[in-house]
């Protein structure tokens, strides 16, 4: 949308205030920006945070090329699809620009960016706009050169920056150094505990989900949740498998749910090693599960084996919720997930940490919680389910959430206002 002015063409929307009024003064308009909505943390906290936004009387956008979990979008907000993933210098050039023309016709007040890719794009809207932005920093992700640390810290140079966790906000300051620590904000992810209650659990969706992992009678399951790549570390888990099986536990079946991301041979890699291992009626690679809350009641035991730092593991608060026990890797959030000694008494703990990438270490503690009592295990799993459930709802993330929006809202609502009558 060019004008000539002195010789140069110019963008209108950089110099002219917002056409668009957003309504009452205290609604507010938020357009948050995401690659894609198939499945995932960041993804899910998208959708809540929209649908949170809609129940208090605002607009929630989301602009993605969209996915399996964009239905809730379509009926409390706006999705606007396009391609924000790309690397490309050009397209997110582009992109920024788009997003500054889709803002201002919006009458949009705070953009939300939920991932790298098109946190520069978010940035350069931002900077024609003059919309302030907020990054949310989902997973510690790797950093090998300068060059890297540079593409990510887009993240992290808006108005605030989310943390996933208290982790999470220690690599950012550590990374970062230019960042006030006034930027920084720690809202951990939340559980939805409707969704993720046991007793809403029918015994129709039990049954049909074991029968759709192929669950033999009484099999004590072992899960798995998250996405299938190295950093989950499936392999540790195989092989922490492999060995009770070995021990004599064979009604024991480790359940892998999470989509494969396509982008390496990992997923051939753990087949492959099930095999070696004859672990072929052990361990079940079941994909993306739509019924988590059912996944977490046919399980005695969740587990994240990961082998690097991650963002805060959703899929561990929610199993803790479902009063499941768990068994967590000691890398990244995976303390802060879990109540374990030796930070809590025994009778505290609502799970294990163990050694991340010890094979050995992770069946001793998996057997541990298959070993319980039944009034050991029913304690264990009810000290899960209300610490989980205490600290961790999604209410609190999407009301703390909000707060943040209209915070920055305000404060540049005020910066404006002083340089006018400056």
């Amino acid at each position: 949308m060019p004008e000539e002015g002195h010789g140069r063409k110019r963008l209108r929307f950089m110099q002219q205030p917002n056409p668009t009024q957003p309504g009452p003064a205290d609604r507010l308009t938020v357009m948050q920006i995401i690659p894609a909505l198939e499945s995932g943390g960041a993804e899910l906290g998208t959708v809540q945070v929209a649908e949170a936004l809609c129940k208090a009387g605002h607009r929630a956008l989301v602009v993605s090329r969209g996915g399996r979990m964009e239905t809730p979008i379509h009926d409390c907000g706006k999705l606007i699809r396009l391609d924000v993933a790309s690397k490309n210098p050009l397209t997110i050039i582009a992109n920024g620009v788009r997003l500054a023309l889709l803002a201002r016709r919006e009458g949009v007040d705070v953009l939300h960016v939920r991932s790298r890719a098109p946190s520069w794009s978010t940035l350069i809207a931002s900077k024609l706009t003059g919309i302030p932005y907020i990054g949310t920093y989902h997973t510690i992700y790797r950093e090998q050169s300068g060059l890297k640390n540079l593409y990510n810290s887009a993240v992290v140079r808006g108005a605030r920056v989310i943390a996933v966790g208290d982790e999470t906000a220690a690599v950012m300051r550590q990374r970062y150094p230019f960042l006030p620590e006034t930027r920084i904000v720690t809202i951990h992810r939340g559980v939805d505990l409707q969704v993720f209650d046991p007793a809403a659990v029918t015994a129709e969706r039990k049954a049909a989900l074991a029968e759709a992992w192929r669950l033999p009678e009484g099999a004590e399951v072992a899960l798995l949740p998250g996405r299938i790549v190295h950093r989950k570390g499936h392999h540790v888990f195989i092989r922490a498998i492999h060995r009770l099986v070995e021990g004599g536990r064979d009604d024991l079946v480790g359940v892998c749910a999470g989509d494969d991301q396509g982008k390496s041979r990992y997923r051939d890699e753990m087949e492959a090693l099930v095999a070696s291992l004859g672990l072929n009626d052990h361990i079940r690679f079941v994909g993306h599960c739509e019924d988590m809350p059912a996944a977490y009641v046919l399980s005695r035991v969740a587990v994240s084996a990961a082998v690097e730092s991650e963002g805060l593991q959703r899929a561990i608060l929610e199993a803790q919720a479902m009063g499941v026990p768990v068994v967590v890797s000691d890398v990244g959030s995976g303390i802060e997930v879990v109540r374990a000694m030796p930070r809590v008494p025994e009778g505290e703990i609502t799970g294990y940490n163990v050694q991340a990438g010890d094979p050995e270490a992770l069946a001793e503690a998996i057997d541990r919680v298959l070993r319980l009592a039944p009034a050991d295990y029913d304690a264990l799993s009810g000290r899960a389910s209300a610490w989980a459930r205490g600290s961790f709802s999604h209410e609190v993330f999407t009301a703390k959430t909000l707060a943040l929006y209209r915070e920055v809202v305000d404060e540049a609502r005020g910066a404006s206002a002083a340089a006018q009558k400056a």
